[in-house]
């Protein structure tokens, strides 16, 4: 696995030449980065390749100011392995509760989605090189989606067999998830 970093107004080059608007009168660039982050996401659910392991410093109730609910590093995709001894409540994709909140070390795997790509905040993308191709596919997809015309819905479909095909050339990396096929669609606005 190598990880690459790329600039995201490179990606959006690359993205806009196949798209033919480099002049940004289609798409605007607040558009595309929110189609960025979707591929980010939805790569991630699919793959399921950004896999965490973290740890939780459970403590002991009668210390004050100690709270038995914990807040993961980054959102849950789902959760491979939760190695604790006491009860615990998964509240939702961040959050973990320990009712009994009894002195412990847990240990917790998921696999997660990786930071949000926001808007004039985030420059660089940081991603495996093998998942690079399907990244520009699926804003390509999605940038031809939103257009009604038959031969852009054409061009949709065909970017969306490419991203599938991207992702399918390196299967047996990403945990044998990639064949189960998901219905989250939250990444979608």
């Amino acid at each position: 696995m190598a990880l690459i970093v790329k600039k995201i107004a490179d990606i959006l080059t690359e993205v806009r030449d196949t798209l033919q608007d480099q002049q940004q009168s289609r798409w605007s660039e607040q558009e595309l980065f929110r189609y960025v982050d979707q591929a980010v996401r939805n790569v991630a659910l699919t793959t399921r390749y950004n896999k965490i392991n973290h740890t939780i410093h459970v403590a002991d109730p009668l210390q004050p100011g100690i709270t038995d609910t914990f807040e993961l590093p980054y959102e849950a995709i789902e959760f491979y392995n939760i190695e604790s001894e006491q009860p615990y409540e998964i509240m939702d994709a961040r959050t973990i509760k320990f009712p009994d909140n009894e002195e412990e070390e847990v240990i917790v795997e998921y696999y997660a989605f990786p930071k949000r790509v926001v808007y004039g905040a985030v420059v660089d993308l940081e991603m495996d090189e093998d998942l690079y191709d399907a990244l520009k596919f699926f804003i390509l997809y999605r940038s031809y989606q939103k257009e009604a015309s038959t031969e852009n819905i054409q061009k949709a479909q065909y970017f969306k067999g490419e991203y599938s095909s991207a992702l399918s050339l390196h299967l047996t990396r990403w945990h044998g998830k990639f064949e189960v096929k998901s219905t989250r669609t939250e990444f979608l606005r």
